[in-house]
């Protein structure tokens, strides 16, 4: 059934009954790179190409970036001072 003529389609959980509908129209995907900034500066850090989905541009982004770091919470400035010597080394 087309999206047109569908009784389903004005219903508050449409999204859900539509998911395996063929007729359902795909969201239009935006391809490009995004780039991590750090503030106050106009030279990039890294950047990854992504595909996204039409308004999901920056979630997708952030996550892609992510993906290539790693975060870690040192609480004691002398353990800081440790593993920045060893990664030196």
């Amino acid at each position: 059934m087309k999206c047109e003529t569908c009784s389903i389609r004005d219903f508050v959980h449409a999204g859900l009954y539509c998911l395996g509908c063929e007729n359902k129209p795909k969201p239009r995907i935006k391809t490009g790179r995004a780039y991590l900034f750090v503030k106050s500066s106009d030279r990039p850090v890294y950047s990854v190409e992504i595909e996204a989905p039409k308004g999901t541009e920056y979630g997708v982004s952030a996550a892609k970036l992510m993906q290539q770091f790693r975060i870690e919470f040192i609480e004691d400035g002398r353990e800081l001072a440790e593993t920045i010597l060893e990664g030196m080394r």
